[in-house]
């Protein structure tokens, strides 16, 4: 009896010990992001990528911290715990995300949005990054955030909202809290759209990780592709409703899945 009640005890205090370092890490980060921003020694892209790293590992300190403050298991709060998707539904779900990503990109350019955006300055940088720094930049601009943002918009902002909202209301509120961080208004249009795709992925998969790989893979793609030539020979407008198709095709055959194996 004795040992169960100093178990009982143990886990309260190991859950705080976790939260405070989590916010040590926190203001660690905060810290980091207030020097690099204010820095003119790193390069326009190595900033970008540290910028975005920080950010990211800010978000999954804050999101571990406060589920380690909650009674319910840190992997359950957040969504980790193994859901409902097989590989081949997390494949089918990145097409996806990539079909909708490229379908905004091209009706981003149709209307000329583009460079009047931050988006070109990003892009830009990332071009002239040299070759050496390019693993940097992928971990940095696609699998950092990738992770950190999934956990805390899909893991801890939605799911947590699900029981006041419900399922639509805390995918819509997420995704807006995941636009606003992007700040530049023509990324954050954009960003919400992704956003909701990704709540959607969330949703139909039970669990932040399908989400966390779509994201991870988007990214991925988003970035390296910078790299390489991509001159679409259609015209915008069919290129984006081409996007919009697959990623909607591909959403309703992953829910199809998922509920007849499920």
């Amino acid at each position: 009896m004795e040992s169960d009640e100093n178990t009982v005890v143990e886990r309260p205090r190991r859950r705080w010990y976790l939260a405070s370092a989590c916010g040590a890490g926190a203001g660690v980060c905060l810290a980091a992001l207030g020097a690099i921003s204010g820095g003119t020694e790193l390069a326009p892209a190595s900033r970008l990528a540290a910028l975005a790293a920080l950010t990211a590992s800010l978000l999954l300190l804050v999101s571990v911290g406060w589920a380690a403050c909650g009674r319910r298991p840190i992997a359950e709060r957040l969504g980790m715990q193994p859901g409902l998707a097989g590989p081949g539904v997390v494949l089918l779900l990145a097409a996806g995300l990539l079909g909708l990503s490229h379908a905004l990109d091209r009706l981003v350019h149709l209307l000329d949005l583009h460079d009047v955006s931050q988006l070109a300055h990003y892009d830009a940088a990332i071009v002239a990054a040299p070759e050496a720094a390019w693993p940097w930049l992928l971990l940095g601009l696609a699998v950092a955030p990738g992770i950190g943002e999934e956990i805390f918009f899909r893991g801890l902002v939605q799911r947590g909202l699900g029981r006041w909202l419900g399922r639509a209301g805390a995918i819509v509120t997420a995704a807006a809290a995941f636009a606003i961080v992007h700040g530049d208004p023509v990324h954050a249009a954009g960003a919400f759209g992704l956003g909701l795709y990704l709540g959607s992925i969330a949703e139909t998969t039970g669990g932040t990780r399908a989400a966390i790989a779509c994201h991870v893979v988007n990214n991925l793609a988003a970035v390296g592709g910078l790299a390489l030539p991509h001159e679409w020979p259609a015209p915008p407008g069919t290129s984006a409703a081409a996007g919009f198709v697959l990623a909607v095709a591909a959403l309703w055959g992953a829910r199809r899945i998922v509920r007849r194996t499920g």
